[in-house]
C-alpha cells in the first residue's frame, strides 16, 4: 500500500510538472506573438534609446524573451542592432534626433567607446542627442556626455570617481580543503593564474593592471572632455576628489547642462521637433 501511494504520487508530480511546463510553452508563444509591434515613423520623429540591459556583441533571439523568470536574466542589447539603428536614424529625414537615456548599462568600455563613436557620427548629420538619466556610473556618463545636452533631476545620482579593479583570491581556501594547484606559466607577467596560488597581487601584476587601468582612464577623459569643454586635468581632480556626487555638483563642475525631470525634458524635445 505504500509503495503504490509513493508511485500514485511521483506519476501525479510528473505529470503536473508536463503540465505546467506546456502551460509556460503556451504563454511564452503567446506573449512572443503579440509582443512585437509596428513602429510607425512620421515626420519629426524621435529615436528614443534607452539602455536598461546588458550590452552583447550582437542580439540574441530568445523565444522566452516576453516571460519573466526568477532569477533569469533579462535579454540583452546587441551592439552591431545598436549602432546600425543610429546609423539608419541619421540617414533617415523623418528623425530630428535621439533621446539617449542610459540607464543602469552593462557593459564593457569597448563597447561603450564603440557606441560612442556611433553616437559622434550620427551628430555630424546635424541632427541633436538629449541625454537624460536619474543614474550616472562612468558607464552611464561616458555615453551621456556625447549628447548636446545631458539632464539629471534634482534628485539625481552622479558616481564620478575613476576606474578600478579587482581580483578574487582563491588559494586560502584551496588550502583549507586541501587542494593545491598545479601552474605552469612561462615570465613574471602572466597574472591570470596568480589567484590561484597567490593571496594578494604580485608586484609585475599591480604594474600591469595599473598601465591597463590608466590607458583605459587617459581615453575616457579625453573624450569626456572634447564633448563637455572640460579640461582633462578639471575631470581627474573632480573624480579624485569626488566633487560630484549629485546633479548639483554635477551642474556646478560643468559635468551636465542643467536639472531637469523626464517631463521637461520631454517638452523641450516637443519645442524642438515642433
Amino acid at each position: 500500500m505504500f509503495l503504490r501511494n509513493v508511485l500514485a504520487t511521483l506519476v501525479a508530480l510528473v505529470i503536473f510538472c508536463i503540465g505546467v511546463f506546456f502551460l509556460f510553452v503556451i504563454a511564452a508563444g503567446i506573449i512572443t506573438a503579440t509582443g512585437e509591434k509596428t513602429v510607425a515613423i512620421s515626420d519629426n520623429t524621435i529615436l528614443h534609446l534607452k539602455l536598461d540591459r546588458p550590452i552583447l556583441e550582437r542580439s540574441v533571439e530568445n523565444p522566452f524573451g516576453g516571460v519573466v523568470m526568477i532569477g533569469a536574466g533579462a535579454a540583452g542589447y546587441g551592439l552591431n542592432e545598436l549602432k546600425q539603428s543610429i546609423r539608419r536614424a541619421a540617414q533617415d529625414d523623418r528623425i530630428e534626433g535621439i533621446l539617449l537615456e542610459p540607464d543602469y548599462i552593462y557593459a564593457g568600455l569597448a563597447k561603450l567607446y564603440e557606441l560612442r563613436k556611433e553616437l559622434e557620427a550620427f551628430k555630424e548629420s546635424g541632427k541633436f542627442v538629449i541625454a537624460y538619466s536619474e543614474y550616472l556610473t562612468e558607464a552611464e556618463y561616458y555615453l551621456a556626455s556625447v549628447a548636446d545636452e545631458v539632464y539629471l533631476p534634482e534628485e539625481g545620482i552622479v558616481e564620478f570617481n575613476g576606474f578600478r579593479a579587482e581580483y578574487n583570491f582563491i588559494k586560502g581556501t584551496l588550502d583549507k580543503i586541501g587542494v593545491e594547484a598545479e601552474i605552469f606559466k612561462a615570465g613574471d607577467y602572466k597574472s591570470a593564474v596568480e589567484p590561484f596560488t597567490r593571496t594578494e597581487m604580485s608586484k609585475e601584476s599591480e604594474e600591469q593592471t595599473a598601465a591597463m587601468l590608466e590607458s583605459f582612464y587617459t581615453t575616457y577623459l579625453e573624450d569626456v572632455s572634447r564633448s563637455r569643454e572640460v579640461s582633462k586635468e578639471n575631470l581627474r581632480m573632480i573624480a579624485d576628489s569626488m566633487l560630484a556626487t549629485n546633479a548639483k555638483d554635477a551642474l556646478h563642475y560643468d559635468l551636465i547642462t542643467d536639472t531637469k525631470y523626464f517631463d521637461q525634458v520631454i517638452e523641450e524635445l516637443k519645442e524642438l521637433t515642433g
